[in-house]
C-alpha cells in the first residue's frame, strides 16, 4: 500500500487529524496491533506506556474496584483514550481497564511520540484536546444516569447504546456482565429483561438479547 493511499485510508477513520505530516509520523511510528474479542488491552493498575488509536473495531473502558465495575464509555473506530493519555504522561498507573469488545486493531503510540507531537503538531493536540471534551461528556452522563436515571432506563438507554455499536441487533452478553456495567445485581437485570421480553421489545437466550428491530424504546417504560 503506498503512502498517498494509507494517508486517505487513515483520513477516513480519524476526522480529527487532517495534518499530513502528522499522519505520516504516526503511520511510521505507530504500532499496529490486534486484539482478540474481550482480551485485556489496559488493565487497572498498569503504567501506560503508548496509547491506542481505534483503528477499527470498539473498546469498552471501564473503572474497576476491588470486586466492583462499571462502565465508563466506549471508544470507537477514529478515537482515543484520554484516560491512557492522562496515565501516560503523568507516569501514573492506569485506573481504567480497557477491553476489546470485538476483534480489534489499535495503532499504539509511544509515549515519547506522544509528548513530542504535542510540541510539534498544533493538530495532535487538538485531537488530545477533542478526546478529552468527548470523554468529559461520556462521564457527565455517566454521572447523570447514576444520580437522576430509575434502573429501567438505564438499562433502556444501555441497550440503545449496545445497538449502535454492533451490525445486528443482536447483543452477545450475560445479565451478569450487564449488572457490573450498570452497577447492580443479576436478579434485577433479569427481571427487567424479562419485562421487556414479555412486551415484545426484545428476545432472551442464553447469554444473548436479540433487540426488536421496530420496538420504540423512546417510549418505553416499565410498570
Amino acid at each position: 500500500m503506498d503512502d498517498q493511499h494509507q494517508i486517505f485510508e487513515f483520513k477516513k477513520k480519524f476526522a480529527g487529524i487532517s495534518d499530513k505530516a502528522l499522519i505520516q509520523e504516526i503511520l511510521k511510528y505507530g504500532i499496529r496491533k490486534s486484539f482478540a474479542e474481550g482480551e485485556i488491552i489496559v488493565d487497572a493498575g498498569q503504567y501506560i506506556k503508548s496509547i491506542p488509536l481505534v483503528w477499527k473495531g470498539f473498546l469498552k473502558i471501564s473503572r474497576i474496584h476491588e470486586d466492583k465495575e462499571i462502565l465508563l464509555y466506549y471508544l470507537k473506530e477514529g478515537e482515543t483514550c484520554s484516560m491512557c493519555v492522562q496515565s501516560c504522561q503523568s507516569d501514573q498507573p492506569s485506573s481504567i481497564s480497557a477491553v476489546a469488545m470485538e476483534n480489534t486493531e489499535l495503532l499504539l503510540i509511544p509515549d515519547q511520540y506522544v509528548s513530542l507531537w504535542i510540541q510539534q503538531f498544533p493538530n495532535w493536540s487538538q485531537f488530545l484536546i477533542q478526546g478529552y471534551h468527548n470523554r468529559f461528556d461520556d462521564l457527565i452522563e455517566v454521572v447523570d444516569k447514576i444520580a437522576f436515571q430509575r434502573l429501567d432506563e438505564r438499562i433502556i438507554d444501555y441497550l440503545k447504546q449496545q445497538a449502535t455499536l454492533i451490525p445486528e441487533n443482536t447483543i452477545i452478553i450475560t445479565h451478569q456482565k450487564i449488572a457490573s456495567d450498570l452497577g447492580t445485581s443479576r436478579e434485577v437485570i433479569s427481571r427487567l429483561l424479562k419485562k421487556l421480553e414479555k412486551m415484545n421489545y426484545v428476545q432472551l437466550s442464553k447469554n444473548k438479547i436479540v433487540i426488536n428491530e421496530e420496538c420504540d424504546f423512546d417510549h418505553f417504560k416499565v410498570h
